[in-house]
């Protein structure tokens, strides 16, 4: 939400991608309908952001190295996103990655010594060795 209020065109919507950051101009059909919904749950960043803030990037990445690993593809290590892992193995649609999620990983959450089991590594940030974000950048 934050980038597109800086990358925002009057009238467009936006196709925003972080890696490098750009904001793509999407034509949407004219009978759109947007809902904007507001759970109440409080999200606060500044109080223990490590705790929570960009949580689902994090899991977004597990989950793509993880299914690129479950499906045989022997770069997994350096994937860290879905459109990467889509492009690794050549899919054409979001059927076959819906296909291969559900194939792969379990459904509901994983602990950490599953996930440290599914890696073959006892330090999980060792999977994100080379990730300029890990860095602080």
């Amino acid at each position: 939400d934050q980038t597109i209020s800086c990358l925002a065109q009057a009238g467009k919507a936006a196709e925003i991608q972080f890696s490098p950051l750009r904001a793509t101009p999407v034509t949407l059909p004219g009978d759109v309908v947007f809902v904007v919904a507001h759970c109440l749950v409080g999200a606060p960043k500044a109080f223990r952001p490590y705790e929570g803030y960009n949580c689902r990037v994090v899991e977004g990445k597990f989950a793509a190295k993880l299914v690129a690993k479950k499906a045989g593809f022997e770069g997994w290590a350096g994937i860290q996103t879905v459109q990467e892992l889509q492009q690794a193995l050549n899919l054409d649609s979001a059927a076959e990655i819906v296909d291969l999620v559900a194939t792969h990983l379990n459904e509901g959450a994983y602990t950490v010594p599953q996930m440290q089991e599914a890696f073959g590594v006892e330090d999980l940030s060792t999977l994100f060795d080379g990730d300029r974000r890990k860095e602080g950048a």
